[in-house]
């Protein structure tokens, strides 16, 4: 099949649309005979719609706007769950050790297994849902987060039971990890997605870093380290009606709606308006419809190998290993640290208690806050790769995961701990909060480089968004993986010997130098050629149609 030809130099831009970038999947299909429809409602009234709705009204780009809301908060405070589970032990992993009579590094393992279970329950949810949908994943997940969670009330004098606990909470937390970004971009155009990214990932990092300053404190004060799950487990009463109720299936295939947009001459083939207007009135017969359209499972994918193949290959991307490897040293780093603090102060005079332990991460949790939010609003939207930005950032990123780490594997020596009188605790909570800022931005470059390489390998843009959440969700589980890795093997080190942490800070640290400049090597010298590769390995693109028009899948400033 030839490719398509080039587009005119005069279309293919519109002064009034969500993006001003002009992508050259934009032209596949020719704008001239199909409708163009703009938002009717809000301060974005007028703007083309990106990506442009068909016309079933099964299309969750066409549900109505409390739809859509009722679908992202129930995701979202699921999510905000899930990620307080995740450091629930970091404060009392000392606590744990005592209680149970097992090592710091079995304790550790409470944390270090349910993370790495989560990065392949994530991708196998990731595949999954690309067969059955994202719905029944979600509902699975649910269940299984659930179990765990509620076991883990009971698990105070029980290691073995926790550790079964928190296997279910790790098989659980993979989809709620990988899946919700992508149902973001199913149901919301471009104009509507910058502020519920920024929501979630402003959720994300302020539950995860922020609920250990409370759960140290709440466990000292009951006396049992269980306490945080039942205040967790409280939550439940409204999360589970939510995820039941509220979730619906936002899969949808536009590879045929496509084809069948309305020419701008003709009606609709469907009655049902796509936008709804006037006033919301809710009856019972309201109630009774909408819950007949979310039944446990209502999507039907395909089964062949390349569905099935379609995560693992955006895993394995260059453009995600690349950016897995800059990034996953200063998260994994970030994880070490905040889980080791609890092994380093146990001992006098420099004992710390559950409340002051919970306390250091106060630093990461505003760093990580605040950068988030500058991120969001100074790109509502999605940005655009910007070779100088971007190896600024990665320079100064790393400038400061540095800074953080070999400074707190210093003052954290035992010959300094020794000669110090009146050890200065809040030096701790300003390291962590520069180790948490440096992985903030390293962070910041991962959305626009994905952008970057979907938009250059995907034929249209239902393509690039399902690219862009794959391999997104690559990137979050790759690191995760290692993330755990590093948290059950450098505290176990150190438990043996407590200098074992000076010397890994230096040792991540000079991997960290290099794997940067690899990086940025590859991105300055090998850009294209990187993004090719991106699409060869993902089943996208034809190398030798590539070197025949090159200009088709590039896009212009």
């Amino acid at each position: 099949m030839p490719p398509p030809p080039p587009p005119p130099k005069d279309e293919g831009y519109r002064p009034n649309t969500a993006s001003t970038k002009r992508l050259s999947y934009s032209t596949t299909v020719s704008t001239s005979q199909k409708t163009i429809k703009y938002a009717t409602w809000g301060r974005f009234a007028g703007t083309e719609l990106s990506p442009q709705p068909s016309d079933d009204p099964e299309d969750p780009l066409n549900w109505p706007q409390w739809k859509k809301e009722l679908n992202f908060a129930s995701l979202v405070f699921f999510v905000a769950l899930v990620s307080a589970m995740k450091t629930a032990f970091m404060s009392v992993n000392n606590v744990m050790a005592r209680r149970y009579e097992v090592s710091y590094s079995a304790v550790m393992a409470l944390t270090a297994v349910p993370l790495v279970l989560s990065a392949f329950s994530g991708l196998a949810s990731l595949t999954a849902a690309k067969v059955w949908g994202k719905r029944p994943v979600y509902l699975a997940s649910m269940v299984l987060v659930f179990i765990g969670s509620m076991w883990n009330m009971r698990t105070l004098d029980s290691y073995r039971q926790c550790m079964a606990a928190r296997v279910f909470q790790g098989l659980g937390w993979g989809a709620f990890d990988t899946l919700v970004l992508g149902s973001i971009y199913d149901t919301f155009f471009e104009h509507e997605r910058g502020l519920r990214i920024a929501i979630y990932n402003l959720i994300t990092v302020a539950v995860t870093w922020g609920a250990p300053l409370f759960g140290g404190l709440a466990s000292r004060n009951a006396g049992r380290f269980t306490l945080q799950f039942e205040i967790i487990n409280a939550f439940f009463i409204a999360a589970v009606p939510l995820v039941v109720f509220g979730t619906a299936e936002s899969t949808f295939d536009h590879s045929w709606s496509i084809s069948l947009r309305t020419p701008g001459t003709a009606k609709s083939q469907f009655r049902q308006p796509l936008i709804p207007r006037g006033p919301l009135k809710i009856t019972r017969q309201d109630v009774l419809d909408y819950l007949k359209t979310i039944p446990a499972s209502s999507y039907k994918g395909s089964m062949e190998a390349h569905t099935l193949l379609q995560a693992p290959r955006a895993f394995a991307a260059p453009t995600t290993v690349l950016l897995c490897a800059v990034t996953f040293l200063p998260y994994g780093s970030l994880w070490v640290l905040t889980e080791t603090v609890s092994l380093l102060f146990t001992t006098e005079p420099f004992a710390l208690r559950e409340d002051s332990i919970s306390s250091l991460m106060g630093g990461p949790f505003m760093i990580m806050t605040v950068v988030v939010s500058l991120v969001a609003y100074y790109d509502p939207f999605q940005a655009q790769f910007n070779k100088p930005k971007h190896f600024a950032a990665l320079v100064a990123g790393t400038a400061l995961f540095m800074s953080g780490l070999l400074s707190f594997g210093l003052v954290t020596t035992p010959n300094l701990l020794s000669q110090a009188s009146g050890f200065n605790y809040p030096l701790l909570a300003f390291l962590l909060a520069l180790l948490a800022a440096g992985f903030s931005t390293l962070d910041a470059t991962v959305s626009p480089l994905i952008f970057n390489s979907a938009q250059f390998t995907s034929s249209n843009l239902y393509t690039c968004l399902r690219n862009v959440a794959d391999m997104s969700a690559g990137v979050s589980c790759l690191r995760t993986l290692f993330a755990g890795i590093l948290v059950q093997t450098v505290p176990s080190a150190v438990e043996v010997s407590r200098s074992a942490l000076a010397r890994h800070a230096v040792a991540l640290a000079c991997t960290q130098v290099l794997v940067v400049a690899i990086a940025i090597s590859a991105w300055s010298l090998c850009c294209e050629r990187v993004r090719r590769l991106d699409g060869r390995v993902m089943g996208l693109v034809d190398l030798s149609m590539l070197r025949r028009n090159a200009s088709f899948f590039e896009y212009d400033d």
